[in-house]
């Protein structure tokens, strides 16, 4: 697969501690992670652009990582014009890192 081809992941908010941080996954795989990571992830699917409160979890292990916002952003009406995801979770540096770890474990660069 050519990185124009990679699904992408990446914090787009200040490291360190915060009461909220967003992270951002974009590209072809964005649905198959919105299935695997969110436990509501037909409403997150079904409605673009509409945060959905959601518990999300382990893709890799089905564990709970936490409960936050997922806003699903449908092609070509994103910031990158692919499908791009926003999981907006707790601001602790250990939340964020698993989120992150998660989205790896996926596939996502």
């Amino acid at each position: 697969m050519s990185s124009r081809e990679d699904t992408i992941v990446a914090p787009i908010t200040a490291a360190g501690s915060a009461a909220v941080s967003v992270v951002r996954v974009s590209g072809a795989r964005v649905p198959d992670l919105i299935r695997s990571v969110c436990d509501r992830a037909d409403d997150v699917l079904h409605a673009p652009r509409h945060t959905v409160y959601s518990t999300l979890r382990d893709a890799d292990s089905g564990e709970p990582i936490d409960q936050g916002l997922a806003v699903f952003f449908q092609a070509p009406n994103s910031f990158t014009g692919e499908d791009t995801l926003e999981l907006h979770v707790h601001g602790s540096p250990y939340i964020l890192r698993r989120v992150l770890e998660g989205c790896r474990a996926f596939g996502i660069r």
